[in-house]
């Protein structure tokens, strides 16, 4: 059965996104990147988190229809930290990201409404501003076909086609090609004449 959600939002950007903000004395430096793994994960946690910080808390979510996430409150109070930092991601149907907020304390207390809104301004603002793109579920497939019949095959597969740029690779008499499509029904004029090499259907 087809999970219910036909999509999810991802990151275009492959880099650390990294903003700002001091808040009564206190300095939150946000960090934000794209991932789609624990050991990525854990390589930007390691990369971005500060010994010398008051609290480093996080949040994040990796895969599609079986996604792992989780958060990390650092010693901050329930609800203010790595809470909310998950709920914006789970908000905006993100996945494959992590978001670190490092606090630096500077002496005055924010209590839990103003600590939790200084926790997630910066997220918000990047999140709001940066190249978000939808990963949505398609068939991919890899293809071959004779080249004689390129011209049929082609015309055909720019038309049901869910990527812009279509790559062919020749190899001696045959054509070979990757091709994104929402249903197999949509090769019934031209599946007489391809082979599928390879297929699987997710979040692409």
């Amino acid at each position: 059965m087809v999970d219910k959600v036909d999509y999810f939002n991802v990151l275009e950007i492959e880099t650390v996104i990294e903003k700002t903000e001091v808040v009564k004395k206190s300095k939150f430096i946000t960090y934000i990147c794209k991932i789609s793994n624990k050991d990525e994960l854990e390589v930007f946690l390691k990369n971005n988190k500060s010994d010398n910080a008051s609290h480093n808390c996080y949040a994040y979510k990796y895969g599609f229809k079986n996604a792992v996430y989780g958060y990390h409150n650092d010693k901050e109070p329930s609800g203010t930290s790595g809470e909310p930092l998950l709920n914006i991601i789970n908000s905006k149907n993100l996945t494959n990201i992590a978001i670190l907020v490092v606090r630096y304390f500077g002496g005055v207390k924010l209590g839990t409404g103003n600590l939790k809104r200084a926790y997630c301004s910066n997220a918000i603002s990047i999140l709001t501003n940066i190249v978000i793109k939808k990963a949505k579920l398609f068939y991919k497939l890899v293809i071959k076909f004779n080249i004689q019949d390129s011209k049929q095959i082609i015309n055909c597969i720019n038309k049901i086609n869910e990527t812009k740029d279509l790559k062919l690779k020749y190899d001696d008499k045959k054509v070979i090609s990757t091709i994104f499509i929402k249903t197999k029904e949509l090769l019934k004029e031209i599946l007489f004449k391809i082979e599928i090499l390879y297929e699987k259907f997710d979040y692409f």
